[in-house]
């Protein structure tokens, strides 16, 4: 027969047993689901009447229990026991094992003075021999078993550390399934703070940010709840700008909370997002505060007993002394805010930072380029509308007109008497003259007529929908009245004016144009001044008769004669280190044999002679590229369309010309020139669709050589962008030009165009360019511009040198330029991602060995400042994970500074050589 003891033993082993599996299975439950399994195990296997499990969590001096098993169960209704030793329930077996922090207190207790509180329960249950164990969880945090065996047995002695087993291994599976809970949660919050990033640059507005976030943060995390306060306009509160909550009883106690605690009376700066604020850095995580108040408000919204830990982040935007914002999360769990956790919303906060800095940054844009709009459409004297957006008008009132069959008046003014007054009274007083003449044609004329100011003392009036020319006569009384009437100055005198008028009617003339229709307008002026003495009205028609056809310039002789030539200069891919294309450039030969280049004969075609010059410098190149194809160089070709070629004829000619060719439209790109008034209309952008529908690629060229809209950029459908030749041929005296170099190229990426970058035209700048991916290349350090027969030599011939890059020290210094800028950005935005020992050690950094290739030792000046260098580097990484600003970047920047100036002398000193 078995010993009851050993007996008892093997029994508790298998519950054991049981107990693991039940734990290891359990991981991903509830803690209560989970605990009631083993409980009700241990209470099948042991033949035990009751069996719980309690939890003492931190803060907390009463066990809560969260399962009971066994025949007598009910015994744990109402059950109370206590940390505390001064109160009864204390002063059991529970309370005991608890203060001690751990153990086993087993015996007949329910016979024991302590056990007073739970005796008379106990023997209604019919209880005997009990044993209570507890074991430590966590800072605050145990976990307590109790067993209870039938009345008249007991538990052997010899299952106690059995019993410190059981309890142990429960405390085991709270601590793994808290791993467990923090890292699901950290990668939860990972994720939110993905979609954050992402979300926020999506974004409009500030406020369109906060709430976006908040309401990211609560929907995909554990948080339940989560609020932004910005400072409020002309006071010293906070005032809440964004809040979620994952319940809308607990939003609303969270108001309440706000409106209690005073954000908006000064009283924010003892609220922890108001500490956030004003401290400028992290506060928490704490608890709800415990004060009366506090008892009152989670008495009318019990919502608030959810709220178990909270933490505030300062967000900061850009490089800004003072926070933008202070972000506050809210748990239910005190244990919520893990070190790694608290880390990662830091980031998230610098997230927000960076995208209100990025929506700042657009706001001054957009303010600049209404800015420059302003100056670029309208007069600074008089805020009329200048020169250019007269002719924009110009077109549209044209169009207008035909297309309603009314007149359009085209009226150009001129003050007669203005110099005695710039002469008598002054140049001040002349504006003042201007100003207020400005002002008084604006209010005279109708609203659907336009007045601009051309310059000087001359004003051009366009007046529409008029049938007859009584309606014009009436615009025009009243726009003289208005001129003639007396005008005071400043300085308390009053002068008078005169106005001649010149006027030409559309569509009564043959002319087509809105530069026609001006230039007739101004000979009618002419005649109307030239008569001022003998005329009976100041306006005079535009009459003359048609002007005599002029002679043809020399340059539209030569073309019509077939002197036209088809240059191309190839293009390299830098990646292949292979010519893949090359434009085809129009050269115009004389009988003598000189060439002319388009600097020269451009200016003299009238705008049919530079549609036909277009067309059939395309139909050349296209014939020879289909030669080159068969002696297997397959490249591509680009030839540039001036603006004033793309009539309601392009898009038919080069649908034509493209199908005789048998030429693949992909291989095909037509260039447009940045800076041209084309780009500047609407109609463009249907043309240009028409234009890409025929499977043509498009491409900006001379980008960077006059102002161009970042957001009309976006708009056109462009497949491929051309650097202007003037920033690159010029690199090697102004090697800071680099920076706008790598900012085009961020920006062919950002808009997935490609990339050509001309000029390139030593070779250094292209080891630069190659250094530094620019994707094409082309310039005289490839190949000149040649003749077609000079150009398959040249292809049969040419081979781009296959070796390491940089092999020049400019070369280098580029790759510096543009290696510093990517690692800059990524302390900025992501610095944990940067491995600060690796950056702090220059011989990790390819540029250690490219220096010693180039021929210089660990001893050099160079190696020298390179160390230094990468020395400031890892400095500014290891504290760029608390704050980019003010840690080290502007010793960085100073010894790159330094590095880099080095370099170039060393770079000067070696082009200067005789021996280079």
């Amino acid at each position: 027969m078995i010993p009851e003891t050993q007996k008892s033993q093997e029994q508790f082993y298998r519950s054991l047993l049981a107990m693991g599996r039940i734990l290891r299975d359990g991981l991903e439950d509830a803690v209560d689901t989970v605990f009631q399994r083993v409980a009700e195990q241990l209470a099948g296997d042991l033949d035990l009447p009751v069996v719980w499990i309690g939890r003492l969590t931190p803060g907390n001096t009463w066990v809560q229990v969260v399962a009971t098993a066994g025949a007598a169960r009910e015994y744990t209704e109402g059950l109370r026991i206590s940390i505390l030793a001064d109160i009864p329930e204390g002063q059991g077996p529970g309370g005991r094992v608890l203060r001690s922090g751990g153990g086993v207190i087993a015996g007949d207790v329910v016979n024991a003075p302590d056990f007073a509180p739970w005796r008379e329960r106990a023997i209604r249950f019919a209880l005997g021999g009990n044993m209570t164990a507890a074991a430590t969880v966590g800072d605050g945090d145990q976990v307590i078993l109790g067993l209870f065996h039938h009345i008249g047995a007991a538990f052997p002695e010899a299952t106690a550390p059995l019993m410190a087993g059981l309890v142990q291994d429960l405390a085991a599976f709270l601590r793994q399934q808290a791993t467990a809970k923090d890292y699901i949660r950290l990668q939860s919050y990972q994720a939110a703070a993905i979609a954050a990033q992402q979300e926020l640059l999506r974004q409009e507005t500030p406020q369109a940010m906060y709430q976006r976030l908040v309401d990211i943060v609560v929907a995909r995390t554990a948080a339940i709840g989560a609020y932004i306060v910005t400072p409020e306009a002309g006071g010293e509160g906070l005032g809440i700008v964004a809040m979620a909550a994952d319940d809308p009883a607990l939003r609303t106690a969270m108001e309440q909370v706000y409106v209690a605690h005073g954000l908006r009376n000064g009283a924010h700066k003892d609220i922890l997002a108001g500490l956030a604020f004003h401290e400028k850095i992290p506060q928490g995580p704490v608890g709800l505060p415990s004060s009366p108040g506090m008892r009152a408000l989670q008495r009318h919204y019990p919502a608030l007993l959810r709220i178990r830990g909270a933490m505030a982040f300062p967000v900061f935007a850009d490089d800004a002394a003072e926070p933008a914002a202070a972000l506050l999360i809210q748990a239910d769990d005190p244990g919520h805010f893990t070190p790694p956790l608290q880390q990662l919303l830091t980031q998230l906060a610098t997230s927000l930072g960076l995208a209100l800095a990025q929506w700042r940054q657009h706001c001054a844009f957009v303010e600049a380029e209404a800015a420059i709009h302003q100056m670029a459409f309208y007069d600074d004297l008089t805020g009329l509308p200048n020169r250019r957006l007269l002719e924009n008008q110009l077109e549209q009132d044209m169009a207008r007109s035909t297309r309603h069959g009314k007149l359009l008046a085209v009226c150009m003014l001129d003050l007669d008497g203005f110099k005695p007054i710039n002469d008598g009274y002054g140049h001040d007083a002349g504006d003042e003259v201007l100003a207020a003449l400005g002002q008084r044609l604006r209010a005279v004329l109708r609203k659907s007529d336009f007045v601009a100011r051309l310059g000087g003392d001359e004003f051009v009036l366009l007046v529409e929908d008029i049938t007859d020319l009584d309606d014009l006569t009436r615009v025009l009384d009243k726009a003289l009245k208005a001129i003639t009437a007396p005008i005071p100055l400043s300085n308390g005198a009053a002068v008078r004016l005169q106005a001649s008028i010149g006027v030409c009617l559309h569509p009564f003339g043959e002319e087509e144009t809105g530069d026609q229709l001006l230039r007739c307008a101004d000979q009618a002026l002419y005649e109307s001044k030239a008569h001022k003495a003998d005329r009976d009205r100041p306006w005079v028609f535009f009459g003359e008769e048609k002007a005599r056809e002029r002679q043809r310039s020399p340059a539209q002789r030569l073309l019509n004669e077939g002197a036209l030539e088809v240059w191309y200069q190839p293009i390299l891919a830098n990646q292949s280190r292979k010519v893949v294309g090359m434009e085809a450039l129009a050269r115009l030969r004389e009988k003598d044999g000189r060439i002319l280049y388009p600097g020269e004969f451009l200016p003299q075609l009238a705008t049919e002679d530079l549609t036909d010059l277009s067309r059939l410098v395309l139909t050349q190149a296209l014939a020879d590229l289909a030669i080159l194809d068969t002696r297997g160089w397959s490249l591509w070709v680009s030839f540039n369309v001036t603006p004033e070629s793309f009539c309601g004829q392009c898009v038919p000619c080069l649908q034509g010309v493209i199908a005789a060719s048998g030429i693949d439209p992909s291989r095909i790109t037509l260039e447009i020139l940045e800076g041209s008034d084309f780009l500047e209309r609407d109609s463009a952008l249907s043309v240009l669709h028409e234009i890409k529908a025929l499977g043509i690629r498009l491409a900006l060229d001379d980008v960077g050589s006059a102002y161009a809209s970042l957001l009309r950029l976006k708009e056109l459908p462009v497949d491929e962008i051309k650097l202007d030749q003037g920033f690159i041929r010029t690199l090697e005296a102004r090697p800071q030009d680099l920076h706008f170099v790598r900012t085009i190229q961020d920006l062919a990426m950002e808009l997935k165009v490609d990339l050509v970058v001309e000029g390139v035209e030593t070779a250094d700048i292209l080891d630069a360019m190659m250094t530094t991916g620019a994707p094409y290349l082309q310039g005289y350090a490839i190949s000149r511009p040649v003749p077609f027969a000079q150009l398959q030599t040249f292809l049969a011939g040419y081979s781009c040198p296959d070796h390491d890059l940089p092999k020049s020290l400019f070369g280098f210094y580029a790759g510096t330029l543009s290696s510093h800028s990517a690692i800059k950005k990524m302390l900025m935005i992501n610095p944990s991602e940067m491995n600060s020992e690796t950056l702090g050690n220059a011989k990790h950094c390819r540029g250690h060995g490219v220096l010693h290739r180039l021929g210089y030792g660990d001893d050099s000046h160079l190696l020298r400042l390179h160390d230094d260098y990468h020395r400031a580097l890892g400095t500014a990484a290891e504290n760029a994970a608390q704050s980019f600003k003010n840690h080290g970047w502007d010793a960085v920047e100073e010894s790159l500074e330094l590095f880099l100036a080095a370099v170039m002398s060393e770079w000067r000193l070696a082009a200067a050589s005789p021996q280079r």
